[in-house]
C-alpha cells in the first residue's frame, strides 16, 4: 500500500473530473461450431475509449463501492438524473446501455468486436479518493476491478458469444494514468478478464504475454493464416514511467518491440496476415503540436520507439494489413510511409465516450475475410448529447459513398489524403466527421491536422507543416 500514499495524495488535486450534471442485422459471423466463417464477406463492430464513469450520482457510490458489480446494473437504475451526459463529461450508465442497444439493433452478431482501449474514465483514482470516502489502495483496487468487470459483463449481456478483441487505454490501470506496471498485479486482472471474451480466437500464449506486457496475439478460428496483435502502446508514450515499481529498471519498451519483431517474423514465414491493434497511435499529437506554437511538434511516442515502429510497419508491409486504434477520441486515419511509397494505415476509432468534444460512435467495418481487407465502414453517432435527452443513435457517414473509395486500404487512404487537401467538398467532409458531427467543433488550424495524417515521423511533419 505505501506505494501509492505519496501518489494518492497527488492525484487528489486534480480529481475535479467528473460530472458536470448528472435492426438485427445477422452478417455472416465465423460458426462458433464449425469455426468456418459463413460468408464472402463478414463485418464487425469497434469501440474506443469507453470511459465508463461511475462517479455521476453521489448517492449510489457508496452501494456501488460495497456492492459486486453484477449488481450495479440495480444500482444504476436506481438514478434520478436522466441525462445521457454532457460534451465534458465521460460515459453515463445511460449513455453505455444506449451504445450497447444500438450497437446490437446494428448486428447481434458481428464477426467480433475490436475495443481499442480506455474502459476506465478519467481521472478515475482522484475521484475515488475524492468522492467515496475511501483511502486505501485495497479499496481503491477492488473499485477498478469491478468497474472493468461491469463494462465487460455489459458487453458480454449484449453480445453473447461474440469474439472481443481489447487493447489496453493508458487510464486503464491501478498506478495511475500513462503508468501501467509491466509483470503487475493489474495485468494479470486484466488478463483473466479478457482470455475468456476472445471465444474461440486460437490462443497460444495469450496469458504468459499479457501479464508480462499487456500484449497479445491470436490466429481467427475461421483461418489459420490471419493473425491479431493487440499491443500495448503505453509502454511507448513519451513521459511513461512504472511508478508503482521504481526499482525495477527493465525497459518495458524496447521488450515488447522485440516481442513485435519476431512475432511479424514468424506471420511472415507462416504466410499469415496480420492486423495490429492498439490504444495510442503512432505519430504526433496534433492537438498538443497546435499548442506549442508556430511549428510546435509534439509526438505521441516517444521517437525512437516511434522510429522502430515505422521501420517495422515497412519491413513487413506485406504482412500488416492494416492499424487500429483509438485515443485521440476523434474520427481520423493516419498514414505509414517509406519515402513517398504509403505502406500501411491507421484507422482511429472515435470514442464513446464525450468528453472532449466529439459526438459519441461506434463504428461497423465490412471486410473481407479471404483477404483481411477492409472494404467499407460506416460511423454511427449519438445525438443526445448535442440535442440534450434525445436518445437516437443514427448512421452519421458511410466512409465508400462519402469518399468515393471501394476499399479502406494504404493506397486508398493515400489517395484520399491527396483529394482532402485539394477537393473543398472532400476537406469539409472530413472536417465535419472529425468530431462525429458537433457542429461546433472544427480540426483547426488544418495544416496540422493534414500534415499529421501523412506524415507520422518529427521530420516529415515539421517539413510539411512549416514550408
Amino acid at each position: 500500500m505505501k506505494r501509492y500514499i505519496l501518489f494518492a495524495v497527488m492525484i487528489l488535486a486534480f480529481a475535479g473530473q467528473g460530472c458536470t450534471g448528472c435492426s438485427d442485422n445477422n452478417n455472416g459471423p465465423a460458426d462458433d461450431t464449425t469455426g468456418k466463417h459463413t460468408g464472402a464477406t463478414g463485418k464487425f463492430l469497434m469501440i474506443s475509449d469507453i470511459h465508463f464513469n461511475p462517479y455521476c450520482d453521489s448517492k449510489i457510490l457508496p452501494q456501488l463501492v460495497k456492492a459486486d458489480y453484477t449488481d450495479w446494473p440495480t444500482i444504476f437504475s436506481g438514478v434520478t438524473d436522466t441525462s445521457y451526459g454532457y460534451y465534458d463529461s465521460d460515459t453515463y450508465y445511460r449513455l453505455f446501455v444506449s451504445g450497447l442497444e444500438a450497437m446490437q439493433a446494428q448486428n447481434s452478431k458481428p464477426d467480433m468486436i475490436i475495443i481499442n482501449g480506455d474502459l476506465l474514465s478519467h481521472h478515475f483514482n482522484g475521484n475515488f479518493y475524492s468522492r467515496s470516502g475511501e483511502t486505501t489502495a485495497e479499496a481503491y483496487e477492488s473499485f477498478v476491478r469491478k468497474t472493468i468487470s461491469f463494462v465487460f459483463m455489459m458487453i458480454d449481456k449484449y453480445f453473447p458469444g461474440v469474439p472481443v478483441l481489447p487493447v489496453l487505454g493508458n487510464n486503464d490501470d491501478y498506478c495511475g494514468d500513462y503508468h501501467i506496471q509491466p509483470d503487475g498485479p493489474f495485468l494479470s486482472f486484466y488478463a483473466g478478464q479478457s482470455a475468456p471474451m476472445l471465444r474461440n480466437m486460437q490462443q497460444t500464449d495469450f496469458m504468459t504475454t499479457f501479464k508480462k506486457g499487456g500484449y497479445y496475439k491470436v490466429t481467427m478460428p475461421w483461418d489459420s493464416t490471419q493473425a491479431f496483435i493487440g499491443l500495448n502502446t503505453i509502454f511507448f508514450y513519451e513521459w511513461y514511467s512504472n511508478v508503482c515499481n521504481p526499482t525495477d529498471t527493465a525497459n518495458p519498451a524496447t521488450a515488447e518491440m522485440a516481442w513485435l519483431e519476431q512475432q511479424l517474423a514468424d506471420c511472415k514465414a507462416k504466410g499469415q496476415h496480420v492486423w495490429l491493434s492498439y490504444h495510442i497511435p503512432p505519430g504526433i499529437d496534433v492537438y498538443k503540436s497546435t499548442q506549442a506554437g508556430p511549428c510546435g511538434v509534439i509526438t505521441m511516442w516517444h521517437e525512437k520507439y516511434n522510429t522502430a515502429f515505422i521501420a517495422l510497419v515497412n519491413k513487413y508491409r506485406d504482412v500488416i494489413q492494416g492499424n487500429f486504434a483509438g485515443h485521440t477520441h476523434m474520427d481520423e486515419f493516419r498514414l505509414v510511409a517509406d519515402g513517398d511509397d504509403i505502406t500501411s494505415f491507421v484507422h482511429i476509432t472515435p470514442a464513446v465516450s464525450p468528453i472532449f468534444g466529439n459526438n459519441p460512435a461506434f463504428v461497423e467495418v465490412t471486410w473481407d475475410p479471404a483477404k483481411m481487407l477492409m472494404l467499407n465502414s460506416v460511423t454511427y453517432r449519438f445525438k443526445g448529447i448535442e440535442h440534450r435527452g434525445n436518445n437516437n443513435w443514427a448512421e452519421e457517414y458511410n466512409y465508400g459513398k462519402t469518399y468515393h473509395i471501394n476499399s479502406i486500404d494504404a493506397a486508398t487512404l493515400g489517395s484520399l489524403w491527396q483529394n482532402i487537401g485539394t477537393d473543398t467538398a472532400m476537406h469539409n467532409r472530413y472536417a465535419q466527421y472529425f468530431y462525429v458531427s458537433n457542429p461546433k467543433k472544427k480540426p483547426n488550424p488544418w495544416q496540422y491536422y493534414r500534415c499529421g495524417m501523412r506524415y507520422i515521423d518529427t521530420a516529415g511533419f515539421v517539413q510539411c507543416n512549416c514550408k
